[in-house]
């Protein structure tokens, strides 16, 4: 298992390519696929994978037994017929659930459900530091913010090569919330509240139907 950032898994599988001999399975953890998928589509045992679990920790401390317990693993399923059994078979035996996903349709969707939280996260902690020397923001930052900005202790040393590979369709998601957010600022700028109602409900719905990678002990943020 090649447990590395990207850049260092990528540079891992370059270095696979002249090894004399390979075990039966290699799979890696990777954030994107489509670069990892192209550096070791010539090593047979390989299957590029990506556990859907972790938080804005990194490093062996982050790690704790259930880990990925009841969550969606995501693999690549266009490989060789023994390594994809045997990738099916490992991501089973560490509680996960295996999800079948071309390479580049699960980096689109990345680009939505992890890259942009992260750039939210990170922004919203930067405008709260512009405002935590002023008299008693510091004292009441919340649950609601703390919850928000917990991706903001995410490493940029981390996150460089991720947002670099897939760094066009992380800028079209980050576009696509500007305008929502733009035209929230309007109707509350104009006083026209109404507006917000009907994102209020889809924002609900939204909520209501995003818990299938969500198993119970995560269902309220620790």
């Amino acid at each position: 298992m090649l447990a590395t950032p990207l850049a260092a898994t990528l540079e891992l599988l370059a270095r696979l390519r002249f090894a004399r001999c390979l075990p039966p399975l290699v799979i890696d953890v990777a954030s994107l696929q489509v670069p990892v998928a192209a550096a070791g589509a010539a090593l047979t045992p390989f299957v590029p994978t990506h556990p859907i679990a972790g938080s804005e920790l990194s490093g062996p401390e982050a790690g704790r037994p259930d880990l990925f317990a009841g969550r969606t693993w995501a693999y690549e399923p266009d490989r060789p017929a023994a390594a994809r059994t045997a990738a099916i078979a490992l991501i089973r035996q560490m509680g996960a659930v295996p999800f079948a996903v071309d390479a580049a349709v699960h980096d689109r969707a990345m680009a939505l459900t992890s890259m942009l939280p992260q750039l939210v996260g990170t922004a919203l902690a930067c405008r709260l530091a512009q405002r935590l020397k002023d008299p008693a923001v510091a004292d009441l930052v919340g649950p609601g913010m703390r919850s928000s900005v917990r991706l903001g202790a995410s490493p940029w040393s981390m996150w460089r090569s991720i947002l670099d590979y897939n760094r066009d369709a992380a800028a079209q998601e980050v576009r696509s919330l500007s305008a929502i957010l733009s035209d929230v600022a309007d109707a509350l700028a104009s006083g026209n509240l109404a507006e917000l109602e009907p994102l209020f409900r889809t924002a609900a719905q939204a909520v209501a139907g995003s818990t299938a990678n969500t198993p119970a002990a995560d269902s309220v943020l620790q």
